[in-house]
Parts: structure tokens; sequence; C-alpha cells
């Protein structure tokens, strides 16, 4: 691995050098600050079968005034319930956050839509008539968290008990996208002209009111003490290679320190995916809550919870 051949090369150059180079490369975790100690690092991956799906969408409504459209969200939370009971949803997993104000709209459309607006405006200005300018629509929004539990032993059962569900979801439009993104004759005969601006830049952009589904399992602390255990073992192998590599022994251990979380690997998403978004959502949720470990991953498949152990030691001649 890369990682192990820097830091293969630190340990080397300290004991040839006898200055603490590490700082150079930010290796701090391998090198303590004293010379005549070294470290290794463990790491212990955890694979499960996900045991529940879960889902995540901005509910919208969009209206003329606030007042009407935070009335609109209210009935939309209740068709969104309903539909989601059809789908077989576990009723009591269902979450509410806090109504919002909502552009309704990802970066690139309200990109558009200004540009929208101006041409709008241009054309008012150049028209015979004066008509008083429309008002701006509102649109307000509330996140839904749902899961559903699954019963599924292989990566098959798993894409057939989860993929035509999404499909149902998304075509049910439990978001309310096609309401909230109405547009005038005026204003879609403008954005069709404007058609193929949006074919640049927005690849992968999240969209409001779209769902976003991903997969967990729950680590049990028996799970994790084990995986820490291994993780450990590790790090004092890698640690006690290193230090024979420059002619020493391993002394007794000085420092210790751990950190989990589920293993994602961002090249799988895209770095401008809408996923990948979700995906480090997901990892700074874990890393601020005190409750049971969770592997959670955004793509359908084995869910991946990896533990790391670093471990500092004295040297002994």
């Amino acid at each position: 691995m890369k990682t192990v051949t820097i830091r293969t090369l630190i340990v080397v150059l300290l004991f040839i050098t006898g200055k603490p180079v590490f700082s150079q490369f930010g290796g701090g975790a391998i090198l303590g600050a004293e010379a005549g100690t070294v470290s290794g690092n463990g790491t212990v991956v955890i694979e499960k079968t996900p045991a529940v799906m879960r889902m995540q969408v901005d509910l919208l409504s969009k209206a003329s005034s606030l007042e009407e459209a935070l009335a609109g969200l209210k009935e939309r939370v209740e068709a969104a319930r309903a539909q989601l009971a059809a789908f077989g949803v576990d009723k009591a997993s269902i979450k509410l956050g806090e109504p919002k104000l909502s552009a309704g709209k990802n970066d690139r459309q309200q990109q558009m839509e200004a540009v929208l607006a101006e041409r709008m405006r241009s054309l008012n200005r150049g028209g015979a008539q004066k008509n008083a300018a429309p008002s701006t629509p509102v649109t307000v929004s509330v996140e839904l968290t749902a899961e559903w539990k699954l019963k599924v032993k292989t990566i098959e059962e798993l894409l057939l008990a989860t993929q035509p569900l999404q499909k149902k979801i998304k075509d049910a439009d439990v978001g309310g996208i096609k309401a909230a993104s109405q547009l005038s004759p005026e204003e879609q005969e403008i954005m069709e002209e404007m058609g193929e601006i949006s074919m640049y830049g927005d690849e992968g952009e999240s969209k409001p009111g779209e769902p976003v589904f991903f997969y967990a399992a729950l680590i049990s602390q028996q799970e994790e003490d084990k995986a820490l255990g291994e993780a450990y073992q590790k790090a004092r192998s890698q640690a006690a290679r290193l230090a024979k590599a420059a002619g020493y022994e391993l002394g007794k251990l000085s420092s210790i320190s751990s950190d989990a979380g589920s293993s994602t690997q961002e090249s799988e998403y895209g770095y401008s995916s809408a996923y990948y978004t979700i995906a480090r959502r997901l990892q700074a949720a874990e890393n601020s809550k005190d409750s049971q470990a969770e592997a959670v991953s955004v793509l359908p498949g084995q869910v991946k919870y990896e533990v790391n152990v670093m471990a500092g030691f004295e040297l002994n001649e």
C-alpha cells in the first residue's frame, strides 16, 4: 500500500538522520515526536449484509404565499405517509425535520432561472402593456427519513428486494417534484430555449424532492471489540517489522488510539455525485452520535465498517 511505503520511509529516514522528518510527510501518527519510538497501524474491515434500507427525501410545497406553501406542505406530508405505507415502510421509522424555506432547485437550476428572470424583465420593458410584476412563488420543504427492514442473505436477494421498490417510490413522486417544478407557459418556452445550458455542470447534483436510498447494518459491541483486538495485533506486527528493519527490538507500549466508521470509496460515487454528498453526511452523522455503531453505504451490496488502531512502542537496542 502507498501509505505503508511512506511510513516505512519515514522510519528509516529517522534512524539514519536522527531527525523527526515525519512532520514533512504528515506522518505524526506513525512516529512519536521523541526519537526511539515507533508506531504501527492496523485496520480490520467488518463486512455485513444490510439489515435495513433507508430513504431520505425533501418533501416540497410551492405556492404564491408562505401561508399557502406551508398548508400545502402539511398535505404533502400526509400524502407521503400514505404512499410509503402502501410500499410497506416501517411506519415507526418515519421521521420529519423542521419546515424550511427552500429554493426547490439545485444550484444549476437557480442560475438558469436568474437568467430567465432577466430575460422576462427585458421582455416586459419592451412591451406596450405595463402589467404588474408576477409575485415570486414560495417553496418550502421538510426532510423525511424512513426505513424498510430487509430479510436477505445474498446480494441477488438484496437487489430484488430493493431496486423495484425504489423505482416505485421514485415514480410515485413522494417528494412532490412535479408540482413544485411547474412553470408558466412563458417560463417554459424560455427554459426550452435555454435547455442546452443544462447539459453542462449539473450531472450528479442532488435534486430537491428526489429520494436517496442507502443501506445499513448494526455492528455489535462484540464484533467491534473483536475487530479492535485484531487491528491492534496488526499494528503491533507492523511496528515490530519496522523496528527490526532499523535494527531494533520492539519495546513496551507507549501510546494507543483508534477510530472507526463506515468504509467508503469516494471513487465509487463520483466526486460530483449526489450519493457522494449523502455519504459524507452519513459519515458526519456517525461521528456525532453515541448510539450503536453502524455500517452504512449508498451502494446496494455488502456494507463495511472499518476499525483502525494506531499503537506506539518504545525501541530497545
